[in-house]
């Protein structure tokens, strides 16, 4: 997050299309959580939160499930994982589970969290 950052800024800086004024908004609200969200790599950096092994692309269409039962028989798509916070995966698997629209929907209108699932996964995830 901290190199996407840096990108993020340094794009912002040159605004090389003439497009700050237009985007506003969006860099401002980008720039008001940049800190908080670099926050896990400063806590590893601290040692308050290891790397563990992560999936990285964390869809449920890259877990292959039992045709009987429906449960969870192993990961797939296995070409994302490095080494990584925990967080990102799930943080990933909020993304595409509670969202309300499709994954590349061009009608943002349709694109949402749905914070009922956002609770179930959580607490699910919290849980175990």
């Amino acid at each position: 997050m901290e190199k996407r950052l840096y990108t993020f800024q340094t794009t912002v800086d040159l605004d090389t299309d003439s497009r700050g004024g237009v985007a506003a908004a969006e860099i401002d609200f980008i720039s008001r959580r940049a800190e908080e969200m670099t926050i896990f790599q400063r806590f590893g950096r601290e040692g308050k939160l290891e790397k563990r092994i992560t999936h990285n692309d964390t869809k449920i269409n890259n877990v292959l499930m039992d045709s009987d039962d429906c449960s969870a028989v192993c990961v797939i798509d296995l070409d994302t994982v490095m080494p990584g916070y925990i967080l990102f995966d799930f943080g990933d698997s909020i993304r595409t589970a509670t969202n309300t629209g499709a994954e590349d929907d061009l009608d943002l209108t349709k694109v949402g969290c749905d914070l009922e699932l956002f609770e179930g996964y959580t607490n699910g995830y919290l849980a175990s």
